[in-house]
């Protein structure tokens, strides 16, 4: 959770490229070990999706909310 937490730090800071790369690192790792509908995949896929929204990619953001909220229903039943 370290990492997740440093790319929110960085996001902070207004370094979004850089949070970029660090959530999808983290998301990566966390899905490998945790599972993709994990909820702290969850949680760093939202952040991700932020992110994306701060640097105008709001396509790729909306998506990415879009599969957060699908998981969180599935997750919820």
């Amino acid at each position: 959770f370290t990492e997740m937490h440093l790319a929110a730090a960085v996001a902070s800071q207004g370094r979004l490229r850089e949070a970029e790369r660090l959530y999808r690192k983290v998301i990566r790792r966390q899905a490998a070990k945790l599972g993709e509908d994990n909820k702290f995949t969850l949680l760093s896929l939202h952040g991700l999706a932020v992110i994306l929204h701060h640097l105008g990619r709001n396509v790729e953001s909306e998506r990415i909310h879009r599969r957060v909220l699908a998981a969180r229903r599935r997750m919820d039943g």
